[in-house]
């Protein structure tokens, strides 16, 4: 019996050391990639800091978390910087607002919008080049759709079940996470989105929206078709019931400062405009990877986005009314 305990005791001490190891090995592991992918994609966060002559630096509007977006940005802007001949810095602003001046200012040469935040900027800084529309992973078209959604095990069957919940948005900038479905509220529920809930919560990006859904943190929330997949992927499960579906979103626009030239604006235009599911870069990675954010890109002229201006408009006029 004493024998068996000591082969056992034995055992149990070698197994958690062969497991501590292990995890030790895969955090190890976790931080040398992290540190791979912020150095190769030689994350800007200090616009202030000179840039050279060779360098351009991207933006983006903070609809994902910033790791998702470095990983995921990586190849595309590697093509981009083989085409171009130009190094390329990438950005994430801290608000959708923030990054249309500082592409108006030059401080980032260009940049991907989401679509009420490209229009803000285009009506705000008319000077700001339009690049290109994107095509969506999901429709494959120039359009997505936003959710406003809850958990399929809640009690919430319509928006009447809302009363006094939690409520999660993304951000004020935001058509899906925050525009659309708010004009929904208006419009179709005929209930104020600032009085009818308990809480009403702005966190910052459609992955915190889904993820407060999810824990329980929130009752219901609005994001955008292709979080939700994304999401649904990483859950391994589909927990969430849709409660309503937007109009069709035009796509985001991709813009490029006034101070960038004309020869280098067209040389990029037509560089964005080629990539297609097939682009691959110099060393084999495609550009148009399963789990990116676009499908492809295409051409729209300014009244495209008229009815982000028309969403706008009704919310401003709510807004002129509280």
């Amino acid at each position: 019996t004493f024998k068996l305990a000591s082969i056992l005791f034995i055992f149990l001490s070698v197994f958690i050391s062969c497991s501590k190891n292990d995890h030790k090995k895969k955090t190890k592991n976790q931080e040398k990639e992290n540190q791979k992918i912020k150095k190769n994609n030689q994350f800007v966060s200090d616009l202030s800091e000179k840039k050279d002559g060779n360098t351009l630096i991207f933006g983006v509007t903070p609809v994902d978390k910033k790791e998702n977006m470095m990983k995921k940005f990586k190849p595309f802007l590697d093509y981009i910087s083989e085409q171009i001949g130009k190094k390329i810095k990438f950005t994430i602003s801290i608000t959708y607002d923030r990054l249309a001046k500082d592409v108006n200012e030059g401080l980032v040469d260009f940049g991907s919008f989401s679509p009420g935040a490209y229009v803000k900027a285009i009506d705000s800084f008319p000077k700001i080049k339009y690049l290109c529309t994107i095509l969506d992973t999901g429709t494959k078209k120039d359009f997505y759709l936003g959710y406003i959604f809850t958990r399929k095990d809640s009690k919430i069957k319509n928006y009447k079940g809302l009363k006094n919940k939690y409520f999660a948005f993304v951000d004020e900038g935001s058509s899906s996470g925050f525009k659309y479905p708010a004009v929904i509220m208006l419009n179709q529920w005929k209930i104020d989105p600032k009085k009818f809930f308990k809480k009403t919560l702005f966190l910052g990006n459609h992955p915190n929206v889904i993820d407060a859904v999810y824990q329980k943190k929130a009752h219901a929330g609005a994001t955008w078709n292709g979080a939700m997949d994304d999401k649904i992927k990483e859950y391994k499960e589909n927990p969430f019931r849709i409660l309503a579906r937007t109009k069709p979103i035009p796509g985001d626009g991709f813009a490029a400062s006034p101070n960038m030239n004309q020869e280098l604006f067209k040389k990029l235009q037509k560089t964005i405009l080629s990539i297609n599911s097939n682009t691959k870069t110099k060393d084999g990675r495609l550009v148009l990877t399963k789990d990116f954010y676009f499908a492809g890109f295409t051409l729209r002229n300014n009244s495209f986005y008229n009815v982000i201006r028309e969403t706008v408009k009704t919310l401003n006029r709510w807004k002129k009314k509280k």
